[in-house]
C-alpha cells in the first residue's frame, strides 16, 4: 500500500491467553487471532529474549482501508463535525433542543505514560449523569426487540469474542436518532475525556455500534463476555435499562481488578487496548449500546496506543 495513503491502524482483539511465552532461552509462539468486530484473521508472534521482564511483541497491522467491512461500517457514522451522512431524530425526542456540550465525568485508572503533548491522562471515564433519557433508553431496548423478532439476534460478529447483538445498521430507525446523538453528546464528552491522550479528538470516528443484551433468565442467555481488547482507540458503553433489573454486570478491568456498573443512561469509556470483560450477570436481563471508536487520519496510532496502554 502507498505510505501517503491516509489510512488508520487496526489492531485485532487479544484474548486474555492468546499469547504464550515459554520460560528459558529465546522462546517464540505464535498465536493466530481474530479480529473482535470484524472477523479479520492476523498473526501475532511474541519473543522472550532470555532476560527476566524483557518480553517483546510484534502485530501484524492490518489498515481499516484494507478491510471493506470496516470502511464502510465507518461511512454510516457521522465524524465529530457532523459531516458524511445526514442527522436527524425521530420526533419524540428533542435532540436538538439540547447544547453541543460535554456531560460531566470522573476518570480512573491513570495511565502511567504521558500523552501526545506531554500531559498525563487516564484509561477509564465515567459521566457523573446520563447521556441518554429513560425515555431513548426503552425506546432503543424496544426497538433492539422488535428487530430481532423480525429475524434474530446476532451471536458471531465479533469473532473469538462475540456477544449477542443488534447492530445499528439494521435498525432505521435507530441509526439517524444516534448520529444526532453523537454530534449533541457523546462526541462531546468523548473529546473532553480524550483531549490528552490521544493527538487530535476531532479526528474522532465511530466504526461500529450495537446493541448487546446479557440475559440470565434465558437457558442459551448470555451472561458475560470473557477478557479481551478491542481494536479500537476507544471504546464506549450506555446502560439502557435500570440496576435494579438485573444482578451483577458492569464492565471489568482486570488491571484494577474492579467493575464498573452503571445507572441507566450513564456512558463509560475506555481505552479499547486494555483487558476488559462483560461481568456476569446472575438474574434478569441487561441491555447496553456499545461502540468502537478510532481516530480517522492517523495512520498506526492504534497499534501504538494499545502498546502504551496494554499493560495498565
Amino acid at each position: 500500500m502507498n505510505s501517503s495513503t491516509d489510512r488508520s491502524a487496526f489492531v485485532p482483539t487479544l484474548g486474555a491467553t492468546g499469547v504464550g511465552v515459554g520460560g528459558g532461552g529465546g522462546h517464540e509462539t505464535h498465536a493466530e487471532l481474530l479480529c473482535g468486530w470484524c472477523g479479520v484473521s492476523t498473526r501475532l508472534v511474541a519473543r522472550k529474549t532470555g532476560r527476566t521482564g524483557t518480553n517483546r511483541a510484534s502485530v501484524l497491522m492490518v489498515s481499516e482501508r484494507q478491510i471493506p467491512q470496516y470502511r464502510e461500517a465507518m461511512l454510516l457514522f457521522n465524524n465529530v463535525q457532523g459531516d458524511a451522512v445526514e442527522i436527524s431524530e425521530p420526533s419524540i425526542f428533542n435532540a436538538r433542543s439540547c447544547p453541543r456540550a460535554a456531560v460531566n465525568h470522573e476518570s480512573f485508572v491513570p495511565c502511567p505514560t504521558q500523552g501526545p503533548r506531554g500531559a498525563m491522562f487516564s484509561l477509564v471515564h465515567r459521566t457523573k449523569a446520563p447521556v441518554l433519557s429513560a425515555q431513548e433508553c426503552e425506546w432503543l431496548i424496544q426497538e433492539s426487540e422488535r428487530v430481532a423478532a423480525q429475524g434474530e439476534w446476532t451471536k458471531a460478529r465479533h469473532g473469538a469474542y462475540p456477544t449477542t447483538d443488534i447492530p445499528l445498521k439494521d435498525m432505521e430507525t435507530v441509526l439517524p436518532w444516534f448520529n444526532t446523538k453523537l454530534a449533541e453528546v457523546i462526541y462531546p464528552t468523548l473529546c473532553a475525556q480524550w483531549s490528552a491522550a490521544v493527538p487530535d479528538v476531532s479526528t474522532f470516528r465511530v466504526v461500529d455500534a450495537f446493541i448487546v443484551k446479557y440475559d440470565a433468565d434465558s437457558a442459551d442467555g448470555q451472561r458475560e463476555l470473557k477478557l479481551h481488547r478491542d481494536g479500537s482507540v476507544v471504546s464506549f458503553n450506555i446502560a439502557l435499562n435500570p440496576r435494579e433489573q438485573y444482578s451483577g454486570g458492569g464492565t471489568y478491568f482486570a488491571g484494577v481488578d474492579r467493575s464498573f456498573v452503571l445507572e441507566q443512561g450513564e456512558m463509560l469509556s475506555h481505552a479499547s487496548g486494555i483487558l476488559h470483560g462483560g461481568h456476569m450477570i446472575t438474574s434478569g436481563v441487561r441491555y447496553v449500546l456499545v461502540s468502537f471508536v478510532i481516530l480517522q487520519q492517523y495512520q498506526n496510532f492504534a497499534p501504538r496506543f494499545l502498546q502504551q496502554v496494554r499493560n495498565c
